[in-house]
């Protein structure tokens, strides 16, 4: 189902992408409502910071469209809101503490990164 690789005080877990679909769910239940940051990785122009601050709403792989959804923003629909589309998807990796709690979403796609940061 995943690999696992230590990186300082953070394990990585890279998911197989048969998983994509359920583990993206379990993030979700996890982590909604926790405040986060997303941030693009694109090797032509940098890293760009898209959101910060904003309550992490939810993740979702969609095979008809081959794409990886973030959605940030206020509870209630009201508010703030963005949703991320990530496609030419390439990989996910969650990475967690020694305690199992969530830090990072990594998804790897052409040509770079997006990282959903989740705040301690």
């Amino acid at each position: 189902m995943s690999t696992t690789t230590e990186r300082h005080d953070l394990v990585a877990t890279t998911i197989e992408r048969d998983h994509w679909a359920t583990e993206l769910e379990a993030f979700t239940r996890r982590n909604a409502g926790r405040v986060a940051s997303l941030e693009v990785d694109d090797p032509d122009v940098g890293a760009q910071s898209q959101e910060r601050d904003y309550p992490f709403l939810g993740a979702a792989w969609d095979p008809n469209d081959r794409r990886v959804e973030t959605m940030l923003g206020d509870f209630g629909g009201g508010g703030r809101h963005l949703t991320r589309g990530i496609s030419s998807v390439t990989g996910i990796d969650i990475l967690r503490d020694e305690a199992g709690r969530d830090h990072v979403l990594r998804v790897a796609h052409r040509p770079g990164q997006t990282l959903l940061t989740l705040q301690r």
